[in-house]
C-alpha cells in the first residue's frame, strides 16, 4: 500500500469518526492531510503530481457546488472530497464521487423504506427537479427531520474505499 493510500485512509477513518459523533469535518485535519500530501509529492520531484492534483481538487470542487448550494452536501464533505481529489487526481476523483452518489443512493433509499418516507420524498424531489427545469432556478432541499438525514462520511468512506480496493471503476 503506497504513502498516499495510508494518509488517504488515516484522513478517512478520522473524518468519519468526527463526521459519526460530532456531524463535523474539521479543517484542521483536511489542511495537515493536504500539507503531508505536499510534502509526499515535493519529496519525489513529482511536480506533475501536484498539477494533477490541484486539476483533481478542482474538479471536485466543479461536480460537488451545485449539491452544496442545494443543501444537499456538507462543507466539510466538498473540502475532503477536494483534498482527496488532490491525493488522487482528477480522473480518479470522479470515480470516487460516483462511488459515492450511488452508494448515499442505496442508504437513503433504504432509510426512507425503513421510515416509510419514500413517496413523500420522491413527491419533493420531482417538484424540486420540475422548479429546476422549467423555472431556471436552482433550489434549497427541504430541511427533512433530524432523523433521516446521514453523516455523508459514511458513503464517501465507502465509495472511496471501493475505488482504492479496485472494486468499482468507471472512466
Amino acid at each position: 500500500m503506497s504513502v498516499i493510500n495510508l494518509i488517504i485512509g488515516g484522513l478517512l477513518l478520522v473524518a468519519l469518526v468526527t463526521d459519526l459523533k460530532e456531524r463535523k469535518i474539521y479543517n484542521k485535519h483536511l489542511m495537515i492531510g493536504l500539507l503531508l500530501g505536499i510534502v509526499v509529492l515535493v519529496s519525489n520531484s513529482n511536480y506533475e503530481g501536484m498539477i494533477s492534483g490541484l486539476k483533481g481538487m478542482f474538479i471536485a470542487f466543479l461536480l460537488l457546488s451545485i449539491p452544496f448550494l442545494m443543501n444537499g452536501i456538507g462543507g466539510g464533505d466538498v473540502k475532503f472530497l477536494m483534498v482527496m481529489g488532490f491525493f488522487i487526481g482528477p480522473w480518479p476523483i470522479v470515480n470516487v464521487i460516483i462511488n459515492t452518489y450511488l452508494v448515499g443512493g442505496i442508504i437513503a433509499l433504504i432509510i426512507l423504506l425503513y421510515k416509510n418516507k419514500l413517496f413523500e420524498s420522491l413527491k419533493r424531489m420531482g417538484h424540486l427537479i420540475f422548479a429546476s427545469l422549467f423555472h431556471r432556478k436552482i433550489l434549497e432541499l427541504d430541511s427533512c427531520e433530524e432523523n433521516l438525514t446521514m453523516p455523508y462520511m459514511i458513503p464517501i468512506s465507502i465509495g472511496s474505499l471501493l475505488y482504492i480496493f479496485r472494486i468499482m471503476e468507471f472512466i
